[in-house]
């Protein structure tokens, strides 16, 4: 599979995991992508959609499986497959990362090469299938378009069909005609070239038979040149044997100009040498039948175009009777093409079947019951139901009438107009029972008089609709007239625009409400303004909450400013909102700097994402939180501060936001650091003892050298608690190079010991054998001087390093390294 093209998006909340995986898929070649929460994986996955997603399992804020459902009810990403990988072993987890989208499950601590391979897998698979999609719909064009040109090859045979199967007809009605009727004649002599034409021929063409003479000119004269051409070959045709008739349609010139149409039929006589020596025929004036001919192919055309066109269901059906006369079944006639989509069948499928075999249905919803009645009385029948059978789930408008011994029927889908009923219905019950008043006043009438109140606007204002209805609604104002509001809204009303105001009004028994009063214009279809829309809410308690709250802020901030600690206030979607004086002084900066997020610049980088998931977290659970984080001071300085929120709620019980508050603790940090240090010296003193105690026990007790590199390599490696140790030796002879003498190793690590390092392009071997200093490596894949050797250490799992020389009388004579494998450590 082409790796360059494939991206792989990487999700952890752990950077160390991210770098790893990130490497190990660039050096395979992979495109890749990295995420460090949740919601930065769905918008990396929507913006720009990876082929497959690594996806961890526990992150806070929005765990693997979460992100797994969100990204599977996306269309745009719901086809990428999603391999877990976490740390998490049981089965139940397992099986619900599958359940939830994911293809596969790997365990941490994992093996490249079977991360690699399942990796491979899926993208193979996943690009299987889009070939196997892409090759079914080519597939599926051919098949659809092989279809149609069948079916177009069958309705030609068919008309080719009843075409035959009419002139047909034809000729041997016209042999009847000829046989009873006085039709013209005439005889040619193939051998003296003479030409009979009889008297009813000529007045056919309204001249009598003095007036034509017998000539084969008269006949030449008065047919159509193409005519004339075409009857000559089919003579020479008939009489030479390749047909086996002469029927042939003539245009002749009628003396008045016009175009007579004839049907000339012939027969030839032999002679005994079976030699054609002669021809007789008739002619037959079909003028009439062309014509008639012509205006019903019209006629059923434009029929066709209007049954066909018709946006309404149109089918015609017969009765089909018992022996009694009941009807007992109807047969399908015809159907339109809106009838076809309705059904979901077509005219060829059901054109000569039975209306209850198809569609059962049909007697259950009373149709059946309601075409029998149409076509026993008469009477056009007429129904309106909601049809929900043979797939079909609409509202329908049946209208039937008798047509013969049977009956046609269109069928209007009404749903939209149905719907649009309830949705009116609704909202008028909606407007009756809204809890805010709602009024309408008549636009075009002097003084905008009200026409309708709901019950909201009687409760609010005390008013029935009797007392209000006609009035204008300025005598809610009172004696208060002069409210400056009032003007905004004659001036909304005079421009004909919508506004919102709040206004001071007074109910009926006196008493003062504020009211929040919306207006809308509403406009007909030329635009004209025909009537204003208000709507109005009684805020008088929010009002004066509203009031109570300024006047409490006022005193809080007042408080909050006199303090030494460190305050802030956020609200219910964790934006802050207030800062003290003593934050604005300690950070130098001002309030509108600080406010939403840009307090966030001030937080040590390194502090920002634990102080961010931190708060989140809290914020969600509307929990109390504590954390201690850096923050920058007026004089650049970074100061230790101890943080605490508490969640804030309103008298109600309604969340607030969280108030929070801090303290310089930068002193009492630094004691605890300098302690930790002096800890961490005497420790080291300690253990090295300790191991060089043990070291020299083993060496004293065994004079062979393997075993002396053995037992330094075992209590060095299990002193420090890692994962494998590994002694060298250097040999100066050319090429240098280190090689492994000894080895300690854990279970399931993968020995390295017989892997030479040469010395050339090897800057860290070089490096660590030039001092006396320890080479320390928390990340080997991010240390540029270990790069030539990422491979190995991918097959070996090493994730960290620590290296340091040995040397006798100052000169290097081998290395000592130890590894860690199951975590990237940081080495103190």
């Amino acid at each position: 599979m082409d790796n360059q093209t494939s991206k792989i998006l990487v999700v952890d909340n752990q950077p160390s995991n991210l770098r790893v995986l990130s490497n190990m898929l660039t050096q395979e070649g992979y495109k890749v992508q990295r995420a460090i929460s949740g919601q930065l994986a769905l918008n990396a996955a929507i913006a720009a959609p990876p082929d497959l997603i690594l996806l961890d399992v526990i992150m806070p804020v929005m765990n693997g499986y979460e992100v797994c459902q969100r990204l599977k009810a996306i269309p745009a990403t719901q086809n990428i497959p999603i391999i877990f990988l976490s740390a998490l072993q049981e089965t139940a987890d397992k099986v619900k990362a599958l359940k939830v989208g994911g293809v596969d499950f790997i365990t941490k601590p994992f093996q490249v090469e079977e991360v690699l391979a399942r990796i491979e897998n899926q993208l193979t698979i996943q690009k299987l299938q889009q070939q196997c999609t892409y090759q079914n719909s080519l597939l599926r064009q051919e098949i659809e378009e092989r279809v149609v040109v069948q079916l177009k090859l069958q309705r030609i045979q068919r008309e080719l069909s009843a075409k035959s199967s009419e002139l047909k007809l034809e000729k041997e009605r016209f042999e009847l005609a000829a046989q009873a009727s006085n039709d013209g004649f005439w005889d040619w002599n193939l051998e003296s070239g003479d030409l009979y034409l009889s008297p009813h021929w000529k007045e056919m063409l309204g001249y009598t038979d003095e007036e034509l003479s017998n000539t084969f000119a008269t006949w030449e004269n008065l047919v159509f040149p193409a005519d004339k051409e075409a009857a000559y070959k089919l003579a020479e045709a008939y009489n030479n044997g390749a047909v086996s008739c002469f029927e042939s349609k003539q245009r002749f010139r009628h003396k008045n100009g016009s175009t007579v149409h004839v049907l000339s039929r012939g027969i030839h006589l032999k002679n005994e040498a079976g030699k054609v020596v002669r021809m007789i025929g008739a002619h037959i004036n079909i003028t009439e039948t062309i014509h008639t001919l012509k205006a019903l192919q019209e006629s059923q055309s434009l029929l066709e175009g209007v049954l066909h066109n018709s946006l309404d269901g149109i089918m015609a059906f017969a009765a089909i009777r018992d022996h009694q006369g009941q009807i007992i079944d109807f047969r399908w006639l015809l159907l339109n093409s809106a009838a076809e989509t309705m059904v979901g069948r077509t005219a060829r499928d059901l054109v000569g079947k039975q209306l209850l075999v198809e569609m059962p249905g049909t007697l259950e919803t009373g149709l059946f019951a309601l075409y029998v009645c149409a076509v026993e009385t008469g009477r056009p029948q007429e129904k309106e139901l909601y049809y929900e059978h043979e797939g079909i789930e609409a509202y329908l408008q049946i209208v039937a009438v008798k047509l013969g011994d049977g009956f046609a029927v269109t069928v209007r889908d009404i749903t939209q107009r149905k719907q649009a009923e309830e949705r009116l219905k609704l909202l008028e019950r909606a407007v009756a029972t809204s809890s805010n008043g709602i009024l309408i006043s008549d636009a075009q009438a002097p003084d905008n008089p009200i026409i309708y109140v709901n019950s909201g606007f009687e409760r609010i204002t005390g008013y029935s609709a009797e007392e209000v209805i006609g009035k204008n609604c300025r005598f809610l104002q009172g004696q208060d007239k002069q409210q400056p509001v009032l003007n905004k809204l004659r001036s909304v009303i005079s421009q004909g625009r919508e506004g919102q105001f709040i206004l001071c009004n007074y109910r009926k028994d006196g008493r003062l409400f504020w009211n929040e009063f919306s207006i809308t214009p509403v406009r007909d279809e030329a635009g004209k303004l025909t009537n204003y829309i208000g709507i109005q809410s009684d805020i008088t308690e929010r009002v004066a909450t509203e009031q109570a709250l300024r006047e409490s802020e006022a005193r809080f901030r007042a408080m909050a400013d006199s303090t030494s600690v460190l305050m802030w206030v956020s609200g219910i979607g964790g934006q802050y909102t207030f800062f003290n004086k003593t934050w604005l002084e300690f950070t130098g900066r001002s309030l509108e700097k600080e406010l939403d997020s840009g307090w966030l610049e001030n937080i040590h980088p390194q502090d920002q994402q634990r102080y961010l998931e931190t708060f989140l977290t809290a914020l969600e659970c509307r929990h109390n939180f504590e954390l201690e984080y850096r923050l920058l001071r007026a004089d650049g300085e970074y100061r230790w501060i101890f943080g605490s929120g508490k969640p804030r709620f309103t008298p109600d019980g309604s969340f607030a936001g969280y108030i929070g508050s801090g303290f310089d603790i930068t002193k009492r940090k630094q004691a605890e650091l300098d302690l930790e240090n002096a800890k961490a010296v005497m420790e080291r003193q300690i253990q090295r003892s300790l191991l060089l105690h043990q070291i020299t026990q083993e060496i004293r007790s065994s004079l062979k050298p393997e075993e002396i590199f053995q037992t330094a390599a075992t209590q060095i490696g299990q002193a420090f608690q890692v994962n494998s140790c590994l002694i060298h030796t250097y040999m100066e002879l050319p090429p240098p190079r280190v090689i492994g003498v000894a080895e300690y190793k854990q279970p399931g690590v993968k020995s390295i010991q017989r892997v030479e390092f040469p010395l050339q392009n090897n800057p860290h071997a070089q490096m660590v054998l030039a001092q006396d200093q320890v080479a320390v490596s928390y990340d080997v894949y991010a240390d540029p001087l270990l790069a030539r050797f990422s491979r190995l250490f991918y097959r070996c799992g090493i994730k960290s390093m620590l290296s340091v020389r040995t040397s006798y009388q100052g000169k290097p004579n081998g290395m000592i390294s130890i590894h860690q494998c199951d975590n990237f450590r940081y080495w103190k």
